[in-house]
């Protein structure tokens, strides 16, 4: 949500997404967050706009092609990881649109890349810690009680602006939201 919302802060209407693998609890919950900040933002859910990944690189690349030929192009694209978002940079390259110009392009996770590649990456970072802590927990539930019901915890989320979002300027930290594990 905070990534299609900071993209149509940015003037995007026609935002897509790659997701990560639906049959896990992330790719299903970013495309989730992706859907209903759409739909709360009144934009129109476009299917062509949805394109399955599976959090590597190539997947972005292969996504990215795909949503690039379309016949009404995205303008810009939340990618459900950072090493996906980086595959898509390399095909806008190859097409020959400039990022963030032709294609807004932010990620999930700030992994180190994320700050190393042209354009340096947009993303939305976790808190690791509090993820660590979550998870630890719910392991030592499991462990006590192996048919205990999973319990689902929030855990913070911190967009992180930086140029592949058409950001000028130093990277900042532009809104915080929470994201749900289990």
């Amino acid at each position: 949500a905070l990534a299609v919302r900071h993209l149509h802060e940015a003037g995007h209407e026609r935002i897509a997404t790659i997701t990560g693998l639906l049959h896990t609890s992330p790719g299903s919950d970013r495309l989730d967050g992706y859907r209903e900040e759409i739909e709360r933002l009144g934009l129109e859910p476009r299917d062509e706009y949805v394109v399955e990944g599976d959090f590597y690189d190539e997947s972005g690349y292969r996504g990215t092609r795909e949503l690039l030929q379309l016949d009404e192009p995205p303008t810009a694209l939340f990618a459900a990881s950072d090493l996906m978002a980086a595959g898509a940079l390399r095909a806008a390259i190859e097409l020959g649109v400039t990022v963030p110009g032709g294609l807004a392009v932010v990620g999930f996770d700030d992994i180190g890349l994320a700050s190393l590649i042209q354009p340096q990456l947009t993303t939305v970072r976790q808190d690791m810690q509090a993820l660590g802590e979550a998870a630890a927990e719910g392991l030592g539930r499991m462990i006590e009680d192996p048919d205990a019901a999973p319990v689902r915890q929030l855990v913070p989320t911190t967009l992180v602006v930086r140029a592949s979002s058409g950001a000028n300027g130093a990277p900042r930290a532009a809104a915080r939201d929470s994201k749900e594990v289990g």
